[in-house]
This record gives structure tokens, C-alpha cells and sequence, in this order.
């Protein structure tokens, strides 16, 4: 540990720019020109949780550029922030604020967690590499409109990065961005539709977890395609009803029967319920986060399924009709 102080020692006084200063001796001297993230205020936390992601690329992007790098901080701050779609960086104006790795990840103010604190690097077509830290410090120095960054970071591969950024003060807040790329309302009317299930074990006491995928291609592979995760109650020997979404505010056992999990972005990955096309086996330009609605489950003729979708995007646009599976539930 003491070493690991002393090498974040050394390329603190290296990135300063003192001219008095030995030159730096990193391994990566990166310059960031984009700047995002997402403003969480206290909804999963005591202390004010932000976001932010430093690139070359365009940071608020859906999909990563190729030969691009990403760096990421979950930060965690006393500094309140009203959010909105642009969001201050959590220092106060003409003061610099310096916040410092945590290995475990336990949201004390004035610290960035290794829980989701972490670099992407992609290749020359777009394929990403994670690459987590191991210790560093953030420091932000905010004057009038702008903001100074400089990140001082150790890799888990024991490299050591300096990553700059110049800019504005406030940062685009992604929660108020819709993930929907569609363009207009979705009538569903598929029928002989593949169907993946699987049982994910129980949520909370007397309540089941399931996971269920429906798609026009029987590899799940290419085409219109479907997610949801579903909450029932234990007792129930079906999946067959009438599903809401899960509200945030639900704070009772019984408001989790037969309700779906609406969409959203984690770590990278589809939560939830979702309309998406996949083009080899991955997403494609089209995805919509299926946020509210019902959504009704029920016996179809000869051993089939039929889900009817009443439902709306994040964007606004609805998502409704049918899709039948050529197999039961």
C-alpha cells in the first residue's frame, strides 16, 4: 500500500505542470475532448452520486467509436445538484476539489468507488477492452464557466495514466436522454416467434424472478426481438396475467405481483423490459426501453403464447399489438 501512495505521489507532482517538475513518466498521457455522464442526486445513496465519463469519442454515444478511450468515475460528493439536463461538476466555483479512489466501493463523500470506476479501450472497429484502476485521484478545478480536470490514475495492469480535460463546467445528465432510437409508433404482429425462459430465483420473499427473450430469428441472432423480466408471486404456478411496470416507489411486497422491471442501461447491458433489433447477435440501431403500459400473458391455441403489448418507449412512442410463440409458457 505504501508503494501504491508513492507512485499516486509521483505522478501527481509529474501531471501538475511545474515547470520545476521532473517531465512526466507515464505510461498514457491522454487528452479528453467529450465529456457526459449521469446525476443520480441521493436516489441510491446518502451521499450526491455523479457519473461521468471522459473520451475522445462522443461520450454521450450509444455505441463506442473505434480507437477511442473511455474513462469513468462514479463519483460520490457533498455537493448538491439540482440536475436537470445539464448538470454541474460537483466543485464549487473558483475551488478545487479533489476526490480519491475507493477500492471498496462504499459511496463516502469525497471519493470515486471501483464499482464502476473504470477505462474502455477499443480497437480499430470499435471492440471495446475494460480496464479497471487500482488507485488514483480526480481533481476538479472550477473558474467562471469552465472546469479543469485532471485524472492521476494506477491500472490493475500497473499502468499509470494521466488523463486531462478543459472545458465547460456542466455535463450532459444521460438520465434525461431517451434511449429510444425509434422514429414513430410500433404495431407489433408477430406470430411463430422463438421463446427463451428462465427462472432466475426468488427477488425478495414471495416473489420470483423471470427472465423471459422473444425473437423472429430462432438463434437469436438477427431481428425483432423482445426482452422482459418479470416479478411474480412464488405461489403462482404460471406466468400467465396482466403485468404493470414496476414503479420506483413501490415499497411493499405485494406491489411487486405481476410486475416488469422497465427498461434500462447497466454497466453497459439491457435491463428490463425492451424492444430492440438484433443484427448478429447484437443490437442494432433500433432499441426502445419499454418504460410503461401493460403487458398481458395468455394461453394461445395449440400450445402457443400470446403477449399483448399496450406500452410506451421513453420517448413517448407506443408499443402495442401482439407477438405469438410457437411453444408454451
Amino acid at each position: 500500500m505504501k508503494l501504491l501512495f508513492a507512485i499516486i505521489a509521483l505522478i501527481c507532482v509529474a501531471c501538475n505542470g511545474h515547470k520545476e517538475s521532473p517531465q512526466p513518466q507515464y505510461d498514457v498521457n491522454f487528452k479528453a475532448t467529450c465529456l457526459a455522464g449521469t446525476y443520480h442526486g441521493t436516489e441510491y445513496s446518502q451521499a450526491y452520486n455523479y457519473n461521468i465519463v471522459l473520451s475522445d469519442a462522443n461520450a454521450d454515444s450509444d455505441s463506442f467509436a473505434p480507437n477511442a478511450s473511455y474513462y469513468y468515475f462514479e463519483i460520490y460528493s457533498d455537493i448538491y445538484s439540482e440536475g436537470g439536463e445539464y448538470v454541474d461538476l460537483p466543485v464549487a466555483s473558483g475551488t478545487s476539489r479533489q476526490y480519491r479512489y475507493d477500492q471498496y466501493s462504499q459511496q463516502r463523500s469525497g471519493f470515486f468507488a471501483a464499482e464502476n470506476s473504470y477505462a474502455i479501450f477499443t480497437d480499430n472497429e470499435g471492440i471495446p477492452t475494460t480496464v479497471r484502476y487500482s488507485g488514483g485521484t480526480l481533481t476538479l478545478k472550477r473558474s467562471g464557466s469552465g472546469v479543469d480536470i485532471v485524472a492521476e490514475l494506477v491500472m490493475k495492469d500497473g499502468s499509470t495514466h494521466c488523463v486531462n480535460y478543459s472545458g465547460e463546467r456542466a455535463f450532459r445528465n444521460l438520465n434525461n436522454k431517451p434511449y429510444s432510437t425509434l422514429g414513430n409508433d410500433i404495431e407489433l404482429n408477430l406470430s411463430n416467434i422463438a421463446l427463451y425462459k428462465e427462472e432466475l430465483g426468488e427477488y425478495i420473499s414471495g416473489v420470483n424472478y423471470h427472465y423471459i427473450m422473444l425473437s423472429e430469428d430462432v438463434a437469436f441472432e438477427d431481428g425483432k426481438t423482445i426482452i422482459l423480466e418479470l416479478l411474480v408471486p412464488s405461489h403462482s404456478t404460471t406466468l400467465y396475467g396482466s403485468y404493470n411496470a414496476l414503479e420506483s416507489s413501490d415499497n411493499y411486497y405485494h406491489n411487486y405481483h405481476y410486475t416488469y422491471f422497465p427498461g434500462a442501461i447497466e454497466q453497459e447491458a439491457l435491463r428490463g423490459a425492451w424492444y430492440i433489433e438484433l443484427v448478429g447477435g447484437s443490437v442494432g440501431s433500433t432499441m426502445a426501453p419499454i418504460m410503461s403500459g401493460k403487458i398481458n400473458i395468455s394461453k394461445g391455441d395449440e400450445g402457443s403464447t400470446i403477449f399483448g403489448f399496450d406500452c410506451s418507449d421513453d420517448a413517448g412512442h407506443k408499443i402495442s399489438g401482439t407477438v405469438t410463440t410457437s411453444e408454451a409458457l
